[in-house]
């Protein structure tokens, strides 16, 4: 699969930037490999509509691929950013929080918002760099907003190609990224609590949960409630 082409729109204000890419494609506009990236959004969103605050310093875009789409999109376009992201990063490294959150040093710093709509992948991502973070969040104070931007879209364009040509590879390209691996969790999912202790994810990117009742799998619809701690700790 040929690397990709991007077009990049840049604004200083939008609501949110994957809204705005998701009006384009519905309004019939060509949107493979645009992107559109805001220094800061109003009403930045994440998974299950919540709020994310993302004011100006920080690294706001969304991007449109066309192609197929795999339900565990999502994890690879986390793992082509994480690895992108530590590879300028001198001192710590991000990890991965199920299904998509980027830690660093254990504290929020990013997430991804990965939807499939009309033969495309619409892919957000926000990095908290040198904006107002809330308490107990973490920025990439190291390196400049613009830079991150160009890391986010090598790291999501190095993730569609993870998924096109190694998509079986999934639970070993997630492992040495995976910060939940081997913590207790406790999970709400269709109306039940499971506990038991995180093991990576499958092939599909469902989260491996190993209980008193054996092996669950859970996919992004499963909401983790804590508590996260080592096992054994």
């Amino acid at each position: 699969m040929p690397d990709v082409c991007w077009r990049v729109e840049r604004f200083g204000q939008l609501s949110s930037t994957q809204d705005e890419l998701r009006r384009r494609l519905e309004s019939g506009e060509p949107v493979d490999g645009l992107v559109i990236r805001a220094a800061e959004q109003t009403a930045g969103r994440g998974q299950r509509q919540r709020d994310w605050l993302s004011g100006p310093g920080g690294s706001w875009q969304s991007a449109a691929l066309k192609g197929p789409v795999l339900p565990a999109a999502g994890l690879f376009i986390a793992i082509g950013v994480a690895q992108a992201l530590n590879g300028a990063l001198s001192t710590n490294r991000l990890q991965l929080k199920w299904p998509n959150d980027l830690l660093l040093a254990g504290s929020k710093a990013g997430g991804l918002l990965c939807e499939s709509s009309s033969g495309h992948l619409l892919a957000g991502v926000g990095v908290n760099v040198r904006n107002e973070v809330p308490p107990g969040a973490a920025r990439l104070e190291e390196l400049e907003p613009a830079e991150v931007d160009e890391l986010v879209l090598r790291g999501i364009s190095s993730g569609w190609q993870l998924m096109h040509s190694r998509s079986s590879e999934l639970p070993a390209l997630w492992a040495p990224l995976d910060a939940l691996a081997g913590q207790q969790l406790e999970l709400r999912s269709r109306g039940k609590t499971i506990r038991g202790t995180a093991a990576g994810v499958d092939a599909t990117g469902r989260l491996r949960l190993l209980s008193e009742a054996g092996e669950k799998l859970l996919d992004s619809a499963a909401e983790l409630r804590g508590p996260l701690r080592r096992s054994g700790n």
